[in-house]
């Protein structure tokens, strides 16, 4: 029998800067969330905190389940060297230990040039997050590859 695992997933983000700060939770519903069947992810409420998601996931093999934000205009983050995060991971399966995190960064100007459609390079930074415990992080942005203007 498969295990089934509820577990939500609950994110304060805030990117930093030397002089300036922006609240990516500033407009939750503008965040998305997605999972590879059958596993399911949904954004729900949650008293108290910006941004909550609960996965229901098999048991099996990586769903590769995803919140994500998409911006209509592109941004200029290039002051910002960090993103402040406080998360927490919880479940209803005492099996469920930690859950390991990736957060992926896609540049419009960082492009794979060689590949078909010419994607955006893929970047990530991993954290694990205990089960039942808030973890309070900073993501450096430093370790992103991202284009430089020598005008700025």
């Amino acid at each position: 029998m498969i295990a089934r695992c509820v577990a939500a997933l609950v994110l304060a983000l805030l990117l930093n800067g030397k002089m300036e700060a922006h609240d990516l939770l500033e407009k939750p519903g503008d965040w998305s969330a997605s999972a590879q069947a059958p596993a399911e992810l949904e954004i729900v409420p949650d008293e108290g905190v910006p941004l909550a998601a609960e996965l229901t996931a098999d048991g099996g093999d990586e769903s590769f389940p995803r919140l994500g934000i998409t911006f209509p205009q592109p941004q200029d983050w290039r002051s910002f060297d960090k993103i402040r995060i406080r998360i927490r991971v919880v479940s209803a399966d005492p099996r469920v230990e930690g859950k390991p995190l990736n957060f992926v960064f896609y540049d419009e100007n960082t492009r794979i040039e060689n590949a078909p459609g010419n994607p955006a390079l893929q970047q990530g930074v991993r954290i694990h997050a205990a089960t039942g415990q808030w973890v309070e992080t900073d993501i450096p942005l430093r370790e992103i590859r991202r284009l430089v203007d020598p005008d700025h």
